[in-house]
């Protein structure tokens, strides 16, 4: 499941966003992985979008038996621009 503690609820989804805790970071969260839904949520474009960055290469992913999960890390790279 991609809900985390200390997360807010994207309405369209209905999947939990993570977000910054009070002291301003998500270094809790820095190993996590999340279903590409989350990552279309926190991203906000569309899944086609979110599986073309995979095959080129610029949004790493792991395969999860018939499911491929995005480390959180990589898209809080994407976000702050790296």
């Amino acid at each position: 499941s991609a809900c985390l503690v200390g997360s807010e609820m994207c309405k369209e989804t209905a999947y939990e966003v993570p977000k910054e805790n009070q002291t301003g970071n998500l270094d809790l969260y820095a190993d996590a992985l999340v279903s590409m839904r989350v990552a279309v949520a926190m991203l906000g474009v569309s899944r086609m979008t979110i599986h073309r960055m995979m095959v080129e290469g610029r949004l790493p992913s792991v395969k999860m038996r018939h499911h491929r999960r995005i480390p959180l890390r990589a898209i809080r790279a994407l976000i702050q621009g790296r």
